[in-house]
């Protein structure tokens, strides 16, 4: 099989077990999936999987006539891209009504809550608990979680932009703003996971893919509103994450399940997210070149991490949350779920918008013989 044709074949394959892996309407991590099949529509200049998503969302908005707990986990950037290109108004006033809804959600520090019951468990790998954090699972309250960057403010903001509502877009900058402000170590400049009202504080501040829900969520925002509103704030803070991801890569090119944590293993969905998000990062103006051999790094673990059947391997389950840092280290591995293809598929497409900006240069991205489909990815 000639190359080209080996990694049309590859990015099928990734996108194939993506549909496979989306079971549930809304759930966290479902918007990268979603997104990730629309950019392997693109790279194969194939509808059908643009084709699943339409459906998809379609028929979950259908169904759901009563606002649901994790209406916040839509995924917003992928519905209101499809409901453009389909023309389908019907689509983007449901949208409208979702967002209605999640502004009538109490607030945290200016963060509608994510959850009104935290998703707090035991530690997996069964450390002990004292007697008030066994207490706290049992009634932990209202959290914010990390996740929802990635999901509330960019589903407002790409709204917005789509309807020429300048009031939903300046909400969904306040709404980033807000958890910037209150899960960004500032001195460190990463993302804590959770937030919980209850104890009034934010716990465990490295969860790698943590990370990339917060990287592409603030990236999400500016690239889709543009220059029309200042954001200079949320470029600081994503100039200040991507300052601590670059010092915290292995030498593999992954990133542990906690960067800051030597024993924690490596998490594959978080090389992915990492390499769209620098390349986001370069193409907005907010870093520069540098940072090149990082995702040259972390993009050869994650062809290293995909097998023969298009699974992305050694990416974690869903994590939920806890307060002890253990159990972010012993979440069980290899699983097939969108937060590990979709953010496959967006990062490969990113590969392709950089390569194809920069054909012929000796700058070009072109690691991973037989799965990289140079130049075939359209704007």
């Amino acid at each position: 099989m000639r190359n080209e044709e080996g990694d049309r074949r590859i990015v099928e394959l990734v996108a194939d077990q993506d549909c496979l892996s989306i079971s549930s309407a809304w759930f966290y991590g479902d918007s990268i999936g979603f997104e990730g099949l629309l950019s392997a529509s693109r790279m194969l200049c194939n509808p059908i999987y643009e084709g699943f998503v339409w459906g998809y969302g379609r028929g979950a908005m259908a169904r759901d006539s009563q606002p649901r707990e994790m209406d916040n986990s839509i995924p917003g950037k992928a519905l209101v891209e499809i409901a453009l290109a389909r023309q389908d108004d019907r689509l983007l006033q449901e949208l409208r009504a979702v967002c209605e809804a999640l502004s009538s959600r109490p607030q945290i520090l200016g963060v509608s809550v994510s959850a009104q019951r935290a998703h707090l468990k035991s530690p997996y790998g069964g450390e002990a608990l004292d007697a008030d954090e066994r207490e706290l699972i049992s009634d932990p309250g209202s959290a914010i979680y990390v996740d929802c960057l990635h999901f509330e403010p960019v589903l407002f903001t790409a709204l917005g932009v789509a309807l020429g509502d300048r009031m939903l877009v300046e909400e969904g900058i306040r709404q980033a703003i807000a958890f910037i402000d209150l899960l960004q170590d500032p001195s460190t400049g990463l993302f804590r996971h959770f937030y919980l009202e209850r104890t009034g504080r934010a716990y465990v501040d490295s969860w790698s893919r943590g990370q990339g829900w917060a990287l592409l969520g603030l990236l999400d925002c500016l690239e889709v509103i543009g220059e029309t509103i200042d954001c200079s704030r949320i470029r600081a803070s994503v100039s200040d994450l991507i300052t601590a991801l670059i010092s915290s890569q292995r030498p593999n090119g992954h990133w542990g399940s906690l960067t800051q944590d030597s024993l924690s293993s490596d998490e594959s969905s978080a090389a992915a997210f990492f390499v769209s998000g620098l390349l986001r990062a370069l193409r907005l103006g907010i870093v520069d070149e540098s940072v090149l051999p990082v995702v040259r790094r972390a993009w050869s673990a994650v062809v290293d991490s995909t097998d023969p059947n298009g699974v992305l391997r050694g990416v974690s389950a869903a994590v939920y949350s806890s307060t002890r840092e253990s159990h972010y280290r012993n979440v069980p591995l290899d699983q097939l779920v969108p937060w590990g293809q979709g953010p496959w598929l967006v990062a490969r497409e990113e590969i392709g918008r950089y390569n194809n900006a920069h054909e012929g240069s000796e700058g070009s991205i072109s690691v991973g013989e037989g799965l990289l489909m140079e130049g075939n990815t359209r704007d």
